[in-house]
């Protein structure tokens, strides 16, 4: 799912900054940590493990967040197009901060609910899963909102 919103974040950018390379790299490290937090789960399968996996998921989508954020912030958006066409509008902007935001609001309400049902916030992320599919249903009419492929 990172990989899908990292891709609808970056095509519109039409250059970069400082603040915007040092969020990106922070970004990775901790996509690199991702895999070190699935083995914790695995091996102790108890809420500690639960809520390390959940914060550095919720850290990485809010670096995401922050990322596009300050895109906004400093105007670092393509307004217009190889053919002249505006490729930044309104409705590219609201759905990208909503994917941005999807996967640490689903992950803080799973450590919410981790204290009471600790298998139920396990699979709650999960919805993710058909929060995405739907959000992509209802923008399916805007083609600029999806990478293209080459």
């Amino acid at each position: 799912m990172y990989w899908i919103t990292y891709h609808s974040v970056f095509k519109p950018l039409r250059r970069t900054t400082d603040l915007m390379i040092w969020l990106n790299l922070s970004f990775l490290l901790l996509i690199a940590l991702i895999p070190f937090s699935v083995r914790l789960i695995d091996k102790y399968e108890n809420q500690y493990s639960f809520i390390i996996y959940s914060l550095i998921q919720i850290l990485t989508g809010m670096m995401l967040f922050l990322i596009w954020q300050h895109a906004i912030k400093k105007q670092l958006l393509q307004s217009k197009g190889n053919d002249g066409s505006d490729t930044t509008n309104f409705i590219i902007i609201r759905l990208t901060y909503i994917r941005t935001i999807i996967i640490p609001i689903v992950l803080m309400i799973s450590i919410i609910i981790s204290f009471y049902y600790l298998d139920i916030a396990s699979v709650f992320p999960l919805t993710i899963i058909p929060t995405s599919l739907i959000m992509r249903f209802r923008f399916r009419n805007y083609n600029k909102l999806y990478v293209e492929e080459a």
